[in-house]
């Protein structure tokens, strides 16, 4: 992950209460500090995390729902894994909008997603049945790579690249950049 994952300074973790991306990134990364919002008892799980991991002078944790909170700004990096498929497409729209507006130019949003059709049958089928519960269950659904990639691109982001996860079949990061 950290191969495909640009950072800098300033990382910006939305949905990822358990910490565990923020806590890999600052370690390999040791002039990284990260805001990770998500709700408070997603939170809970997280400030475990970063404590064990003695990264509390480097990661805060902020509790709230993220399409309400300010997103910041001049951030290098802004993470969205596992967000964009638990919600609605115009929400999703909503939320890259905001966060490209968070991004200091040249910085990078990634997110980590389902690939729609995995080459992987095991993965495909996963993803199948995962997109039919999200889509009942919370009007999201595992969305095809190119609505994302278009959903960044309109949202003025370019350099728009993914990358499939060997250690993950079936799923991507989506890498893009807000031009300098």
């Amino acid at each position: 992950m950290t191969t495909h994952v640009p950072t800098g300074t300033s990382l910006l973790d939305i949905g990822g209460g358990h910490a565990k991306y923020a806590i890999r990134l600052c370690k390999a990364n040791p002039a990284l500090h990260a805001t990770v919002i998500d709700l408070p008892e997603a939170l809970a799980v997280g400030e475990e995390a970063v404590t064990a991991a003695a990264l509390t002078d480097r990661i805060t944790l902020r509790p709230g729902d993220y399409d309400d909170l300010d997103l910041g700004t001049d951030h290098d990096t802004i993470l969205l894994f596992n967000v964009v498929h638990g919600r609605p497409a115009e929400a999703n729209r909503t939320l890259l909008t905001r966060a490209a507006a968070a991004l200091r130019p040249g910085g990078s949003v990634v997110l980590l997603e389902h690939d729609e059709h995995s080459e992987d049958r095991a993965g495909d089928a996963f993803a199948r049945v995962f997109s039919l519960n999200l889509f009942h269950g919370q009007g999201g659904q595992v969305y095809p790579t190119t609505e994302i990639e278009d959903w960044l691109h309109t949202v003025g982001l370019t350099t728009i690249t993914t990358h499939p996860l060997s250690t993950s079949p079936g799923q991507s990061l989506i890498t893009a950049t807000k031009p300098t």
